[in-house]
This record gives C-alpha cells, structure tokens and sequence, in this order.
C-alpha cells in the first residue's frame, strides 16, 4: 500500500506492477496477522506516551509500526532509510532493524 500510493507516474506504476506481479509469481507476498495489528496498535499507543508523537501529524508512522510488528513476528529484519521514525519504535519494540 505505501509503495503504491507513491505511484504517479505511468512509468512508476508500471515498475510497481512488475514488482507486485513478481513477487506474486513466486509467492513472496505477506499479509499481517491480526495479532501484528494489535501489536501495531500497542507500539504506537507507546510512541505517543513515551515519545510524545502525534499520530495525527505523522500518520504514516502507522504503517512503520505494522511493519515492525508483522518483521517480528515472521523473523525477519526491517531495511529503511527511514531512521527517525524506526529508531523511536525500536526504543517502545524490540525488532530487527537494519539501517541502508
């Protein structure tokens, strides 16, 4: 959904299509468990307790919190540029991060 909502361009949404489809072809998609929703849902009642986020400013975090959630979960380590917003749910939740 995050990937895809970038699309804006033709050529864009035709690399994205490529990608999904491939990924499909050699059953490489994964859809979250409820219990990484919950989950989810517990990271960022902490990161507004503890950090003092307002989910209401930075919605998208809550994608990055389902995704910490459902890596853990599966065993697997999140890879992002993203480093202010994943180093503050690493602080609330344990997972593998990696930062590129």
């Amino acid at each position: 959904m995050k990937i895809r909502a970038g699309d804006h361009t033709r050529e864009a949404i035709h690399a994205y299509n490529e990608l999904s489809n491939f990924f499909r072809r050699v059953d490489r998609i994964i859809v979250p468990f409820v219990r990484d929703f919950e989950k989810a849902g517990e990271i960022i009642a902490g990161l507004q307790s503890v950090k003092g986020y307002d989910i209401k400013k930075s919605a998208s975090i809550t994608n990055d919190c389902l995704l910490a959630a459902s890596a853990r979960s599966m065993g697997a380590i999140v890879y992002t540029q993203n480093k202010k917003d994943f180093k503050a749910i690493k602080d609330i939740f344990d997972f593998e991060v990696s930062f590129v």
